[in-house]
């Protein structure tokens, strides 16, 4: 259920959601743009696209991957790749969740020779759900990114990196 809030003096009351809201205009100067410009922007209605189904469930997110790829080829010919990815909240760590990523053709045959565990991605691709049946004999629902682009995360901390560019 949502609770319903005024901007302003009750604010310390707001949903964590909107907890770090700011209607200062003082900070939109910060940004290099004048206050009504920073106003505008906070009321104006999000921009219009067209609907296409290419637009359709379209995610993209970085992630780490959790387990070595599995490449099959299927009847028609057509190599298909599998591998699980881990993400967690970057604001919070101890949420985090496991979503299985499919490539195909091309792509799944350079994500079976270079990813491998612990590698950092950038995964976009296409959100779909299936279902599947659990150890108890109930089915389950389950989700999967049929992916269209994996690139490698570029380390900058002391952090362990990806795998290397060669």
């Amino acid at each position: 259920m949502i609770n319903p809030c005024r901007i302003g003096f009750l604010i310390g009351t707001c949903p964590p959601s909107f907890s770090n809201f700011s209607t200062d205009e003082d900070e939109f100067e910060e940004t290099d743009g004048s206050a009504v410009y920073g106003h505008t922007l906070l009321i104006q209605r999000p921009s219009t696209v067209e609907w296409t189904p290419n637009l359709v469930s379209l995610v993209s997110f970085i992630s780490t991957v959790d387990w070595y790829p599995i490449i099959l080829r299927n009847m028609g010919g057509d190599f298909v790749c599998y591998t699980l990815l881990y993400a967690r909240n970057p604001h919070d760590s101890n949420r985090w969740f496991r979503i299985q990523v499919e490539t195909w053709d091309d792509m799944a045959k350079l994500c079976f020779q270079h990813l491998k565990p612990n590698d950092h991605t950038y995964v976009s691709g296409h959100l779909e759900s299936y279902f599947k049946v659990s150890s108890k004999g109930n089915p389950k629902s389950s989700y999967k990114i049929i992916a269209n682009g994996l690139h490698y995360i570029a380390q900058h901390d002391h952090r362990p990196g990806c795998q290397s560019p060669e």
